[in-house]
């Protein structure tokens, strides 16, 4: 959990940076850190909980009845 948190700073700090050098709207920076956010609670609530599908999952869940068909 530690490192999922550390590797998640890392990433706000890297973008916060990029964002400030490149002079963004705040409307930029609200996009960039909401998806931060939530592409960590994901990770954070897969770690916890093992029973959440991964994408590859759902991603089979849906393309499998047409791999049948053309199969």
């Amino acid at each position: 959990m530690a490192v999922l948190l550390f590797a998640f700073a890392v990433m706000a700090a890297y973008e916060y940076g990029f964002l400030k050098y490149k002079m963004r709207k705040r409307r930029t920076f609200w996009i960039v850190f909401s998806l931060l956010a939530v592409s960590f609670l994901y990770n954070v609530s897969v770690y916890f909980y093992n029973v959440i599908p991964s994408p590859n999952e759902w991603i089979d869940a849906i393309f499998a009845p047409l791999q049948d068909l053309i199969t």
